[in-house]
């Protein structure tokens, strides 16, 4: 029961070692609001991916929510980097996005966007979040709404 954690646990320092920054671990509240202001690096989002993944398969407690935040704040924001808009609202609408398609809920994903980013962001929130919805399908990271999603 002790293999998986300490196996997890050296992947992880050595993946941290090797990219040189602590970055990934942890919330990385710094790296969101970075996002928003600047273009994020297209690798950003995905090692954020593996970390998580990693850490939750070995066993160790994480959250949903923020790392989803993470990983669609930055990749909306380094989608700035070849499409000609501001790297602060494509990370808003990845942020709503990200979340709407892994919770399979592109309303309440949309409301939050207009409360956290203001009313002109709606009508993109809206779009995106619901095609983010659809190219999900029935697949949610919360095990009440499976039992739903037929």
């Amino acid at each position: 029961s002790y293999f998986k954690p300490i196996v997890g646990a050296t992947v992880l320092i050595c993946i941290y070692k090797a990219l040189g920054t602590n970055r990934f671990a942890g919330l990385g509240i710094d790296s969101i609001q970075q996002a928003l202001n600047i273009p994020a690096s297209p690798f950003d989002p995905l090692v954020k991916a593996i970390c998580t993944a990693l850490t939750l398969a070995s066993g160790f407690k994480g959250g949903e929510f923020v790392p989803l935040v993470f990983i669609g704040t930055t990749l909306g924001s380094a989608l700035s980097l070849a499409l000609p808009a501001a790297p602060g609202f494509l990370g808003a609408l990845g942020f709503a996005a990200v979340f709407a398609a892994a919770s399979n809920t592109p309303l309440a994903c949309t409301l939050m966007a207009i409360e956290l980013f203001g009313w002109p962001i709606a009508p993109y929130a809206l779009a995106t979040c619901s095609i983010a919805y659809y190219c999900s399908g029935q697949h949610t990271i919360y095990r009440g709404q499976r039992k739903f999603a037929r």
